[in-house]
């Protein structure tokens, strides 16, 4: 490429460039190659340790001159044991932070509350779990439209019609025993039948309290005033999820105590994250995570 530059002015170019098509048509063909192999290889998460030991390896290889880069040999192997000795344990639910988005987590599949899932944060869960497949909610149909218009003061609340159709799907819905999978009434709500902590997610607001009374986790894309039900169930909206991220939540299998939450965040006081608990009803920050929640936190901190 140099050599034809300097012959261009020559009229002299034309083999030089020939010569170079030559390589860059040896390098199309190793890209087309790799390509045609398919699929994808995907690490996954990996343990805390995995990435402070990786680096202060590669660190120690490439940048020392001596045989003393030998050094960074066992951190990598380190890095590499680590990996295979303690791989992260999967979380149980996924939500996401607008509480649009949830999925159970399952040996070998997601099933969403979603038909086609916002791709950009799907594909993160699925790369980050290794998990390819995507189960979809099993669909129930409602007599009733929609509730959710755009000005809020036209907003009616439930009939008494609607809320004995709900009990009546939700009825349907454990007969079918979907197992881990959604069932979802579109534009409404949806529910997963788990033992001891069945979850319902929430579309249309007008049902937290059938919902309250029906699950112990409610997941709404709404504004709740409560973030704690009567009955005893939890309740994640807009505004908790705005200052806790994405959730990773387990399932203890505790009567008493069924979920287990990992938050993005846990505090509102780093710079990059205080936007989060900004409130622009109120034009101030608010105190933080509701206790009820933050009690649900991993024994751990994270």
């Amino acid at each position: 490429g140099l050599i034809a530059m300097l012959l261009m002015p020559l009229g002299l170019d034309q083999l030089p460039l020939k010569i170079m098509g030559w390589g860059l048509e040896i390098v199309i063909l190793i890209a087309k190659t790799v390509a045609g192999w398919g699929g994808e290889l995907a690490f996954g998460r990996q343990p805390l340790l995995f990435l402070p030991l990786a680096v202060i390896g590669m660190i120690l290889l490439l940048l020392l001159r001596t045989r003393l880069r030998y050094t960074g040999l066992p951190f990598l192997a380190a890095a590499l044991a680590v990996t295979m000795a303690t791989p992260p344990a999967r979380p149980d639910i996924l939500v996401s932070e607008d509480g649009r988005l949830a999925a159970i987590v399952n040996t070998t599949s997601l099933s969403s509350n979603r038909n086609k899932p916002e791709r950009f944060l799907f594909e993160q869960w699925q790369r980050a779990l290794t998990i390819s497949d995507h189960q979809p909610p099993l669909p129930f149909v409602s007599a009733f439209p929609s509730g959710r218009p755009k000005n809020r003061s036209d907003r009616k609340p439930l009939s008494p019609e609607e809320l004995s159709e709900a009990k009546t799907l939700l009825q349907s819905i454990a007969q079918a025993a979907p197992g881990r999978r959604f069932a979802c009434i579109k534009g409404k709500w949806c529910y997963l039948p788990l033992p001891q902590a069945s979850v319902m997610t929430l579309e249309d607001g007008r049902y937290i309290g059938f919902a309250c009374d029906n699950a112990r986790l409610v997941i709404t894309q709404t504004r709740s005033k409560v973030t704690l039900c009567r009955s005893g169930a939890i309740v994640l909206d807009v505004t908790t999820l705005r200052r806790t991220g994405s959730l990773g939540i387990t399932l203890t299998g505790d009567a008493e105590r069924p979920f287990r939450l990992r938050p993005s965040y846990t505090t509102a006081l780093r710079p990059w994250t205080v936007n989060r608990a900004y409130s622009w009803r109120s034009d101030d920050y608010s105190t933080g995570i509701p206790p009820e929640i933050a009690a649900l936190f991993s024994d751990n901190g994270e």
